[in-house]
Order: C-alpha cells, then sequence, then structure tokens
C-alpha cells in the first residue's frame, strides 16, 4: 500500500496524464481514449485498489486497529486525490456515451463532478508544494 501512495504523490504524472486527455478528447478519438483507460488500468489498477482499501479503512469499513493503514490514510493529501481523480476522468470519458465540452481551453465532463474536483485538488497539490500556479484543462476550480 505505502508503493500505491508513493506512487500517486507526484502532481508531474497528474498533469501528464491530464493533458494526454485533453488532446484526445479535443481530436474526438474515442479509440484513443478506450486505450489510455486500458492502459491505466493495466498500469495502476494494483495502486488504485490499495488506495481504494486505505479510504475503505479510513471510513470504517475497513480493517480496524491497523496502525499502518490509519497512517498511510492519513498521509494523502491533495495530490494522490489530483492523480487518483485525472485517472477517474480517463474512464469515464473513454466509456461510450459520455459528453464533453471545451470552453476556453477547459475540458468539462458532462454528468459528473470528478473533473472540478480535479481541478480543485491539483490546485490545492500545487499550492501545497510551493510550485507555480496551474490552470487545469480538466474541470474548474472555481465553482
Amino acid at each position: 500500500m505505502a508503493d500505491a501512495v508513493d506512487q500517486f504523490a507526484d502532481p508531474t504524472a497528474a498533469i501528464d496524464l491530464e493533458e494526454r486527455i485533453v488532446d484526445l478528447v479535443r481530436t474526438k478519438d474515442r479509440a484513443g481514449l478506450q486505450r489510455l483507460a486500458e492502459q491505466i488500468d493495466d498500469k495502476d489498477a494494483s495502486a488504485l485498489t490499495a488506495i481504494g482499501n486505505l479510504f475503505d479503512a479510513a471510513q470504517g469499513t475497513g480493517s480496524e486497529n491497523d496502525p499502518d493503514v490509519a497512517r498511510l490514510a492519513l498521509s494523502l493529501g491533495p495530490c494522490h486525490y489530483a492523480n487518483i481523480l485525472v485517472r477517474e476522468v480517463a474512464f469515464v470519458t473513454a466509456e461510450d456515451g459520455t459528453q464533453t465540452v471545451e470552453h476556453d481551453g477547459v475540458v468539462d465532463v458532462a454528468g459528473t463532478d470528478v473533473d472540478d474536483l480535479y481541478a480543485a485538488m491539483m490546485r490545492d497539490c500545487r499550492r501545497l508544494r510551493g510550485l507555480p500556479e496551474h490552470e487545469a484543462r480538466i474541470g474548474r476550480s472555481d465553482r
């Protein structure tokens, strides 16, 4: 589980994935989005499952009284959430029937808040890391 937490701490990974998603949405490459979602699933499924288990534990539905699980759950911050959420954006946009809209260079995913949550978490991640402001290209952090 600790490896999964470490893997999703890097904001650069989320931004790189954000750029790939935006490019695929912009070119209306549904097959490319589906391939990307498959690649993410192949590469990150175990890490996403491990972090999901941490969420369960933090909500009291997983293993209780495990200090390592509690420590890991408490170590999750906005960079972790941004990395998880941008992967969710990839999964959602790859689904048939998902509507995406681009306004002023920003992609919005209809019927979900995952895009705006991603933008907010990325903003907070960058602030906490002391990184320069980055205008998210998926979702809006000001809604």
